[in-house]
């Protein structure tokens, strides 16, 4: 059973981690040749100040993605 974790900045919607939980186990399971249903997704939300990037941490008030 394939597991694909994604680690990303929290604060998305729930509609739009449904949608990328969608799209990333319909391209899975295409890629594969394998029902969806044998795909986990598992989504980790960081926050931005526990993030750090070139040196820098991310903080909301001065990156934007």
């Amino acid at each position: 059973m394939p597991v694909v974790t994604v680690t990303m900045w929290q604060g998305r919607s729930k509609a739009t981690k449904e949608a990328l939980i969608a799209v990333l186990s319909a391209a899975v399971s295409k890629t594969l040749g394998m029902p969806a249903t044998g795909i986990t997704v598992v989504l980790q939300e960081i926050p931005r100040e526990n993030w750090g990037e070139n040196g820098r941490q991310c903080v909301e008030e001065t990156r934007t993605r």
